[in-house]
């Protein structure tokens, strides 16, 4: 794992250069968006002790979806008090995670195969815990467009890149929610935070598909 990184003012990017996950501060109160590879689990401590904090000072944990690279943590922030909380509709499969997808996502898959880049990640969330990702049961469940109560009452959806994502026509209706957003900064869970509009972001995301 890297180091944490700060930012911008109250959020923090925690993980590796492959995944990451985030904390995000009010006054005293963290909330963790995303929850990495489970083997971060390993390193968690030493890096929450760098920005002066411990496990159990995150008071919720915000999955975005079910897959193994963002639920990493959330058993041991759990387990130290934290809620978990979900979309309602992928509860089901972060109670009883499996293979995501469909024939469209391995469609999708398929044409990644021969790039050096795809095997490289692939290979390192695996390295990483992403072939056995544990069940999590007991989430609080989340409907679109609620604004959580939790520290920084985040609201907003997640889009799903071409290579991985199920429904290519839900993911275009995420891209077009977040283009109305104000933020100055957005934050994947692979990748470089992005420094600008929501707007420019989507306008690229288009551009790339």
């Amino acid at each position: 794992m890297g180091e944490p990184q700060q930012v911008t003012r109250g959020v923090h990017r925690l993980g590796s250069s492959l995944v990451s996950w985030y904390l995000v501060e009010e006054g005293d109160r963290l909330t963790a968006v995303d929850a990495g590879l489970p083997a971060f689990a390993r390193d968690l401590e030493r890096q929450l002790a760098q920005i002066d904090r411990r496990p159990g000072d995150v008071e919720a944990v915000i999955l975005s979806h079910p897959d193994a690279d963002h639920t990493g943590v959330a058993p041991r922030l759990r387990d130290a008090g934290a809620r978990v909380l979900i979309h309602s509709e992928d509860d089901a499969s972060l109670r009883k995670p499996g293979h995501k997808g469909g024939d469209a996502s391995r469609r999708h898959l398929i044409t990644q195969l021969y790039k050096p880049a795809f095997w490289r990640f692939v290979g390192g969330k695996a390295r990483a815990g992403s072939m056995s990702p544990a069940a999590i049961d007991g989430a609080e469940n989340f409907a679109h467009g609620d604004r959580l109560d939790v520290p920084g009452s985040p609201e907003g959806p997640q889009p799903m890149p071409k290579v991985t994502n199920v429904d290519d026509e839900r993911a275009r209706i995420s891209l077009d929610a977040m283009e109305e957003l104000e933020a100055d900064v957005i934050l994947p869970g692979h990748g470089d935070p992005w420094h600008g509009s929501p707007a420019a972001a989507m306008r690229r995301a288009r551009a790339a598909r």
